[in-house]
């Protein structure tokens, strides 16, 4: 699934860096929070990673070229993004056609009663931490141009999901 140039945003303590195999040639990784960036640069000298680059930055207005990745990782970032379509708009932007966007969120649950009390705590979550715990990232993906190819709930109450959002490939 990753594979060859991988963007990952929300890149935090670098916990996904000792993740990436070989089939990645290198991971260009995005955070906001400048504490966060120095623990994962932190982990990246100790484990010895080659092939990462980190940098302070906003997964809305990337300063990297367009059509320069073939993997995009987000994992439990897009709660927290103020404007998720614009993300999305700039993931598309940096994606090769044919690339892939990896996001593993939470979200709505996917039983009615956990449903019910995530609305009812999310706008007090949502005004003193800015996470919007029941955001859905399929109509922002499919908003940018992604074709959602795959989406798994798991996790308790199925509040966890894995989407595979593709950008098409250039038709001859």
């Amino acid at each position: 699934m990753t594979h060859g140039t991988v963007v990952e945003i929300g890149v935090g303590s670098g916990l996904n860096l000792p993740l990436y195999g070989p089939e990645v040639e290198s991971v260009t990784g995005f955070d906001l929070s400048d504490k966060m960036l120095a623990i994962a640069r932190r982990r990246v000298r100790e484990k010895r990673i080659d092939r990462i680059d980190l940098h302070h930055g906003d997964a809305q207005t990337l300063d990297l070229p367009s059509e320069s990745a073939d993997t995009f990782m987000s994992t439990f970032t897009f709660c927290t993004i103020h404007d998720p379509l614009a993300a999305s708009r700039e993931a598309y932007r940096v994606l090769r056609p044919g690339g892939v966007f990896v996001l593993t969120e939470h979200g709505r649950s996917t039983r009615a009663l956990a449903r019910r009390v995530m609305r009812a705590i999310e706008p007090p979550i949502t005004r003193f931490s800015a996470e919007h715990i029941t955001r859905d990232p399929v109509p922002y993906l499919t908003g940018a141009g992604f074709t959602i190819t795959e989406v798994q709930h798991g996790g308790p109450g199925g509040i966890v999901f894995r989407i595979l959002a593709h950008k098409q490939p250039l038709r001859n």
